[in-house]
C-alpha cells in the first residue's frame, strides 16, 4: 500500500514537473 501511494505521488508531481517544463519552454518561445 505504502510503495503504491508512494508511486502515485511521485506520478503526480512528476506530470507536474512535465508541464511546468512545457509552459516554460513555450514562454521562452514566445519570447
Amino acid at each position: 500500500m505504502y510503495t503504491s501511494c508512494t508511486q502515485l505521488a511521485y506520478s503526480i508531481v512528476g506530470k507536474q514537473a512535465v508541464s511546468d517544463t512545457a509552459l516554460a519552454t513555450r514562454l521562452a518561445h514566445l519570447k
